[in-house]
C-alpha cells in the first residue's frame, strides 16, 4: 500500500491495493488452515480471521472510492 501510494495514477495505485487484498485473502486461508489443523488456540484464530474481514471490507471499499472518484 505505501509503495502504491507514491504512484502517479489511481489505476497503479489500485493496483497496489488489490495485490494488498489478494494477501489478505492468503493470509485468511493460512488461518483456516491452521485452525482445521487445529494448531495454535481457537480464540486467536478467530480473532485473526474477524480483523481480516475487517481489513479486506476497508480494502474494497477503498478501492471502490478510487476507482469511482478516478
Amino acid at each position: 500500500i505505501a509503495e502504491g501510494s507514491s504512484r502517479k495514477s489511481a489505476r497503479e495505485y489500485t493496483h497496489f491495493l488489490e495485490i494488498s487484498l489478494g494477501s489478505s485473502y492468503e493470509l485468511e486461508t493460512h488461518v483456516l488452515l491452521a485452525e482445521a489443523l487445529c494448531y495454535g488456540d481457537i480464540n486467536i484464530s478467530k480473532s485473526i480471521l474477524y480483523k481480516l474481514s475487517e481489513e479486506q471490507k476497508m480494502l474494497l471499499a477503498f478501492i471502490n472510492k478510487i476507482q469511482t472518484d478516478g
